[in-house]
Formats: C-alpha cells, structure tokens, sequence
C-alpha cells in the first residue's frame, strides 16, 4: 500500500502479450496501488507470467475472459464500475506505462473531472540492443504525435454513470456525451504497440479477426489493423526497417511525421519489500 489516502488502480484487458507482461505490470504496479487484469483468450505464458507476479507479492488481481470477440469496452467497462474503492481508475493495455510523478499530480486533480493522459509511441529500430524487455529495448519514440492520442484517467465520481468504449480513450456519458478528459502535461503513457515481426503479427491477426466478430463493430474501428492485416498474413519477412516504418505510421495520420527521438523510457521496477 503506497502511503496517503487516494487509491489508485489500473484496469487491463490483454490478449496474448507474453513478450511485455512483466514489464508491464512492475512498472506500473510500482504506482498504482491495484492492477485488475482481465486476459482474453490467451492461448500464450501471459497467465503462468500473473501467477508468477501474484505469488511474488505484485498487487494483481487476475480475471479471464473467452467472448468470442474483441469485448474489452464492455468488459472493462465492468471492471471499472466493480472498483468502488478506487479514487481513480487508469485503463492501460498492457503495452502501455504510466510516466511522470503520477501520485503528485493526481493528488491535485479534481475529483470530479476525468483527465487526458497523452501517448508517447515509442518505435523498434535496427540500432536496439538485443534486450528482452521491450521497454528496454525499445529507446526512441515518435517526436510528435499525430494524431496525439490520450487515455482518460476515471475519478470514483464518475466511474459508475460513464462506459468505457474500445481503445479507453473516453468515457461516455448516459446521454451519450463524450469526455476525453481534462488535458493534463504532468503525466503521460510510454506506448509500445509494435515490437516485434511474430508480435506485430499476432496482435493484428487475431485483433483484426476479433474485432469482426464483435456484434457491435463500427465501421472504422480498428483501422490500423485493417491496414496492416494483408501484410501480416503475408509470410514474406518484415525487416527490422520496415518494423520501424510499420510503427512509425501505426495509427497515425497518412501525412504524419515520421522523425523519431532517442528518449529512454523512464523505467521503474516493483520490487515487493
């Protein structure tokens, strides 16, 4: 338990991320005081890698879930209104990590209000060094983001009336209005969403299969899958320099710069005492 009062937890819904999970969770549960993770499907280690973390003393909370499609908005919309005892809530995939002195900034945050936590994409290249750990790795990042996605940080207030939708960029009101949350620049997300030929083409397969299936798919949704889902079922090699084009472009806008920075992620490590 971190010390003062606020109580902060991060909600997941992972597939088959066995190449992160780890690193993942010891960033991130060195923050926040729960992580309630939901894996999908797994058909990988990532369940034997959250029991290994449990039993070490990590603050997870593991839950599965077989839908037969792409359900993460509905589920973790779920989750997020079972976690009354939260005062915040941090949807993060499990390519994502919370930077920044996140429990300083959000000690002033207003309790009534959501927040925009941006991304920062970070990119593989030829010059990584041969590091397991992608957040390691993986030391430069796009120098601008455009689009400049965010995630939205949930107060307890809002938690119960809001839906979370795919992506958990926003919340979404009973009306149906949309809050993307306050803009914030105290903290931000290291983002890894492409780190490898066999991972890059795992999650665009089964993302794009699975997404099809979901009976409330809108058209548009998961459209950097669809754009990189004939190349990722193509067996011809992806090079390391096309990796770094694929994640320098993925899900951003056709005209997007494609300058990256070398900016190592400031890493932490959970370390159970």
């Amino acid at each position: 338990m971190h010390n003062g009062h606020m109580h902060l937890v991060s909600i997941t819904w992972a597939r088959n991320e066995e190449d992160i999970l780890e690193s993942f969770v010891r960033h991130n549960a060195a923050i926040v005081d729960r992580m309630i993770i939901v894996l999908h499907s797994c058909t990988d280690s990532s369940h034997s890698i959250l029991q290994t973390l449990q039993t070490e003393g990590l603050p997870i909370e593991i839950r599965t879930n077989n839908a037969q499609y792409h359900a993460q908005g509905e589920v973790l919309t779920e989750v997020l209104r079972s976690t009354m005892h939260a005062d915040w809530i941090m949807p993060l995939d499990a390519d994502e990590y919370l930077c920044g002195d996140v429990r300083k900034a959000v000690e002033t945050f207003d309790p009534n209000h959501a927040y925009a936590i941006p991304w920062k994409t970070y990119i593989p290249t030829p010059k990584d060094a041969a590091v397991d750990d992608p957040a390691l790795r993986m030391t430069h990042r796009r120098a601008k983001e455009s689009p400049q996605y965010t995630k939205v940080l949930i107060p307890r207030s809002l938690a119960c009336s809001h839906t979370l939708p795919e992506g958990s960029h926003y919340i979404t009101a009973e009306d149906g209005s949309v809050t993307h949350g306050t803009a914030q620049d105290a903290l931000w997300i290291g983002h890894f969403p492409v780190r490898s030929e066999l991972q890059l083409r795992r999650k665009i397969i089964q993302g794009w299969d699975h997404s099809q299936k979901n009976p409330k798919y809108v058209a548009g949704h998961g459209f950097h899958w669809a754009n990189l889902y004939e190349r990722c079922k193509d067996e011809k090699r992806i090079s390391l320099e096309e990796l770094q084009h694929i994640a320098v472009c993925y899900a951003a806008l056709h005209d997007a710069p494609s300058e990256i920075v070398h900016d190592p992620l400031p890493l932490l490590q959970s370390v159970v005492q």
